[in-house]
């Protein structure tokens, strides 16, 4: 499955955060080996032995994209990207580097839509795993996200593999964080994770850079 089309103000847009290659797979049969991929900072890739009732899904590949945002702000963007991420029934972690910007996305998805809002806490409001959207500046995943979104400059995890997909958004009028994620996207080709870049063009649609 590639990208999903919807149709804004009468045009497609390209929403890439849809799975491609998530490869789930429920567990009812016998014990399956799966292949793992090594990662930069882990250990090489291997199989692994998943029996019924140890995994409930099982992931072929990670995915790693950046979001290069250009005319258009992350309280702007986010929510949407986190509704289609719950649309497709996946867990969604945000990370971020301050709380005071963790404060301000917070209040952002209570308050995004007038007609509706995305359910979430951060991880401050006490039992994170009951959440469908967390709010963190840690590194973990209590809620059992499908999909890690990064913002701030926050760093991709070394347990990267355990995701579907995790989104790095930046801000292209920001200079250092543009040297953040150049930084990133190096290691992240380096290491052999499927990665793609995504940038804004002009009237706010996502096109594909590489």
């Amino acid at each position: 499955m590639g990208p999903e089309k919807r149709l804004l103000g009468g045009e497609a847009q390209t929403f890439p955060l849809i799975p491609s290659k998530a490869g789930i797979q429920s567990c009812h049969g016998p014990p399956l080996r799966i292949r793992v991929p090594a990662f930069a900072g882990m250990s090489g890739g291997g199989e692994a032995l998943a029996s019924p009732g140890r995994f409930r899904y099982i992931r072929s590949m990670t995915e790693i994209l950046f979001y290069h945002l250009q005319s258009r702000s992350l309280e702007a963007v986010l929510p949407q990207l986190v509704e289609k991420s719950l649309e497709k029934s996946w867990r969604v972690v945000i990370q971020g580097v301050t709380r005071e910007r963790l404060a301000a996305l917070d209040e952002r998805l209570w308050t995004y839509d007038e007609a509706s809002f995305l359910p979430h806490a951060t991880d401050e409001d006490g039992d994170p795993a009951a959440h469908p959207v967390l709010l963190t500046t840690g590194s973990g995943n209590p809620n059992g996200a499908s999909v890690r979104f990064l913002v701030e400059g926050a760093p991709v995890p070394q347990d990267a593999q355990s995701y579907a997909r995790i989104v790095l958004i930046f801000d292209g009028n920001d200079p250092e964080a543009v040297e953040v994620a150049r930084a990133s996207w190096r290691d992240v080709k380096a290491s052999g994770v499927e990665t793609t870049y995504w940038r804004q063009n002009d009237a706010g649609r996502w096109e594909k850079q590489g």
